[in-house]
């Protein structure tokens, strides 16, 4: 079944300690979901600073939409903006990948999506405080994503 995938980029799909190059699995994952599945992302920052990072990727042209927000508190409702655009048969079919299980899994759990954490990286030490940080999947390397989203249902 096709899924909508809704990527953060930094700590995500970017180290946050070099964030001028992606994690080295990023560019080949990201290109082989392309075939199968909607992608969107979705980052907070200054815009000429993120189409930089995703210019020196290549990998502009794999995503149905990119949202560059500048406050990490409207990630909630980009997040539903993103989905209400490319609805699946089910909300858990629109799956939200992130670092940050106070942002993107919060916020996905929140709205009834499937969340994945993606436990590395500077957020990594995170613990959930809340039933709404706790993630529905965590995967340690995007490697991973493939086999887990043939799982989800």
């Amino acid at each position: 079944m096709k899924k909508h995938l809704i990527f953060d980029l930094d700590g995500t799909l970017f180290d946050p300690h070099d964030l001028r190059r992606p994690y080295p699995e990023v560019g080949e994952i990201i290109r082989t979901l392309t075939h199968s599945h909607t992608l969107s992302l979705l980052t907070v920052g200054t815009p000429s600073v993120q189409w930089e990072k995703l210019k020196a990727c290549n990998l502009i042209g794999c995503f149905k939409a990119i949202v560059i927000i500048s406050k990490p508190e409207d990630k909630k409702n980009a997040i539903e903006a993103l989905a209400s655009v490319y609805k699946t048969e089910s909300p858990r079919s629109t799956i939200v990948i992130g670092d940050r299980i106070d942002l993107e899994v919060a916020y996905a759990n929140e709205l009834g999506y499937t969340s994945v954490r993606i436990w590395r990286g500077k957020h990594a030490a995170m613990v959930p405080t809340t039933r709404l940080e706790r993630p529905k999947h965590t995967i340690k390397s995007l490697v991973e994503l493939p086999l887990l989203l043939e799982k989800i249902v």
